[in-house]
């Protein structure tokens, strides 16, 4: 558009505006970038009349030279060469930069060019058509869908990892209950019957301890998504803008022999009584009180800026309080029950060394085993409500959701804004759904193991019963 001298007042686009690229990118990736690049062709001058000039002028100098050189200069014409070849000169000046020339050519098809774009940026029609995503609003799209896509592929092989170690543990269950026969009730064989329930409490211990874990891990893995998940669309937001803000479009581009034909589309009469308004303020106005419906040549965008909505951030909290999740408490779970755990195995090897009998076991159990109040207490959604210790959601709110991105208006820049809120609202309302999927399949998991303990522990001391009544 410079080289053809179809920008009227090319200051008003904003070039000075630069997109962040991406640190430690791959080779891959890098050179994707590169050949997305247009490799432009260097040129004679930076305009097609400053190359015409330079050209005519080298055509002159030579002819010129080559007419001294023979003898032959004063056949020369007025402007310093032959008649015939002045007269060529100015036929391929008017050719090239005349009205409806090669350079008016040039400009019609880069006009149809920006046109295409703007329509690929779903620019047009005013107002947006919803069905219509846009350029801008797609990066946003593809982006946030790749950010959500490889971190379920970590979640999914996280629990992939945790359900293969729940399937062995649960056929060792199986297992230790058909070993408990109604002889091992008899008092001889009283060591074995505490062996095996020694090895199944162990077992309940470590499969109640790995669903918390597992829990704490997806949830540890959740919060480095949802920062990374916003550093991410953040980021591709503001980057679309300012792509858009820097590019060439239709109100940039000047006149075209003909645009004074064109049927001009009439305003509303809103825009007309702003539009009155507007040049009564200014002093523009032809004092009639008449707003003029001729044609005016372009002179440039006219178009607004606005600084826009920063990301609810906010919401996050409010959700991990719906849940009941707080980062930190999984943690002092952890510490609590590492400790409860070597506590478990030092009165494990006392009562074994000693001897006791099964009641004791069970007494034991019932002091230092792993109850489900506990576990709820404790880590069963994160406890304690998360407002002391979700500060991770003020810091996130303080880089990214205090300000929003600033750019001028247009529909191709509401479609990107648009795109970011509709992708923030699907990304809330997952993160919602698998919350409430890991409340429901995690608690059933330890319910069902506390169930299956109370169980065993029940069949142990009736074996026990009624072996003593047979005895008697």
């Amino acid at each position: 558009a410079s080289y053809l001298e179809f920008l009227p007042n090319s200051s008003l686009i904003q070039y000075d505006k630069e997109v962040n690229m991406e640190e430690n990118l791959s080779k891959k990736d890098e050179s994707a970038l590169k050949r997305a690049v247009p490799q432009f062709v260097p040129t004679l001058a930076d305009t097609m009349q400053q190359a015409l000039d330079l050209m005519e002028e080298k055509c002159r100098s030579e002819t010129r030279k080559l007419y001294e050189d023979e003898g032959k200069a004063d056949t020369l014409g007025p402007a310093g060469v032959p008649d015939a070849l002045q007269e060529w000169l100015t036929k391929c000046r008017i050719g090239i930069l005349g009205e409806g020339g090669h350079r008016d050519k040039s400009r019609r098809r880069l006009r149809e060019q920006v046109e295409r774009c703007e329509f690929i940026l779903a620019k047009e029609p005013i107002p947006c058509d919803v069905t219509v995503l846009g350029a801008g609003a797609a990066m946003v799209e593809e982006s946030s869908v790749r950010s959500m896509k490889t971190f379920y592929k970590v979640i999914k092989n996280i629990e992939k990892s945790f359900k293969s170690r729940y399937d062995i543990w649960t056929s060792a269950k199986e297992k230790h209950q058909l070993l408990l026969r109604p002889q091992m009730g008899r008092p001889d064989a009283a060591e074995e019957l505490n062996k095996l329930n020694s090895i199944e409490k162990e077992r309940i211990h470590e499969v109640l301890h790995a669903i918390d874990k597992v829990r704490h891990d997806i949830i540890m893995g959740q919060i480095e998504h949802v920062k990374i998940f916003v550093s991410t669309i953040t980021e591709q937001t503001s980057s679309a803008l300012i792509l858009m803000d820097t590019m060439v479009l239709l109100d940039d581009l000047g006149y075209l022999p003909g645009d004074e034909l064109i049927e001009k589309k009439r305003k509303s009469l809103k825009r007309l009584r702003k539009l009155q308004r507007t040049q009564d303020n200014n002093g523009s106005s032809n004092g009639n009180g008449v707003v003029q419906d001729a044609y005016e040549k372009p002179d440039g965008r006219h178009c607004s800026s606005r600084t826009w909505p920063p990301l609810p951030i906010q919401e996050l909290n409010q959700l991990f309080i719906k849940h009941n999740i707080s980062p930190s408490t999984p943690h002092k779970y952890h510490d609590e029950i590492n400790g409860k755990e070597e506590k478990s195995k030092t009165h494990d090897g006392d009562n074994n060394s000693d001897g006791d009998n099964i009641d004791a076991v069970h007494k034991e159990e019932d002091e230092n085993g792993v109850h489900m109040d506990n576990l709820e207490s404790e880590s069963g959604g994160g406890g304690g409500g998360g407002q002391e210790s979700n500060l991770w959601i003020t810091e996130l709110e303080k880089q990214f959701g205090v300000e929003g991105p600033r750019s001028v208006v247009t529909t191709a820049h509401r479609q990107v804004i648009r795109g970011r809120d509709s992708n923030w609202e699907r990304f809330i309302s997952n993160l919602d759904k698998e919350f409430t999927r890991l409340d429901h399949h995690f608690s059933k998991l330890k319910s069902d193991e506390m169930a299956w303990k109370e169980t065993w522990l029940g069949h142990i001391k009736n074996l026990v019963r009624d072996n003593e009544f047979v005895s008697r």
